[in-house]
């Protein structure tokens, strides 16, 4: 086992300093789930989709929460080194258009997105195009956050 030169009640204050600086940059966000229309038809030939001539509204949950937010530029983060010298192997592929945004959210937050589409910051909608990255100092029992990153809509 790995000997640690910080005892629990350090990173524990450690943790409650990151959280503090998490809060103090952190804006509002707003997240949102879309639900999801299902049909049920008894009649093998029966099409619900091209027989109702109403569409059913679908229920739209949101949750307001706090991120630090941070705009990408893709052509820096992905595609170069901060020495300059270009990167090197898959990290070539990853095409992010203009206007993508990284953001950093608690772990309510990181529960909400888990099933969340889209969100909106500063007015403008983004979709979820990657999963949750960890991002904690001392592990996930000491101050998480999640890293997402998203793309904007033409929405």
């Amino acid at each position: 086992m790995a000997i640690s030169y910080l005892t629990l009640s350090q990173k524990q204050s450690i943790g409650s300093i990151l959280s503090n600086i998490h809060t103090t940059f952190a804006r509002n966000v707003t997240l949102y789930k879309i639900g999801q229309r299902i049909t049920i038809a008894n009649d093998p030939s029966y099409n619900a989709y091209y027989s109702s001539q109403s569409t059913p509204e679908l229920e739209t949950v949101s949750l307001e929460a706090t991120a630090r937010i941070r705009y990408l530029k893709a052509e820096e983060d992905f595609f170069g080194l901060k020495d300059g010298s270009a990167a090197t192997g898959h990290q070539n592929k990853i095409i992010l258009p203009a206007g993508s945004v990284k953001i950093k959210v608690d772990q309510a937050a990181k529960d909400f997105l888990k099933d969340a589409q889209r969100v909106e910051l500063d007015g403008n909608r983004y979709v979820v195009v990657s999963n949750g990255r960890l991002i904690a100092m001392f592990g996930p029992d000491i101050s998480p956050f999640y890293e997402y990153i998203l793309t904007p809509t033409d929405e």
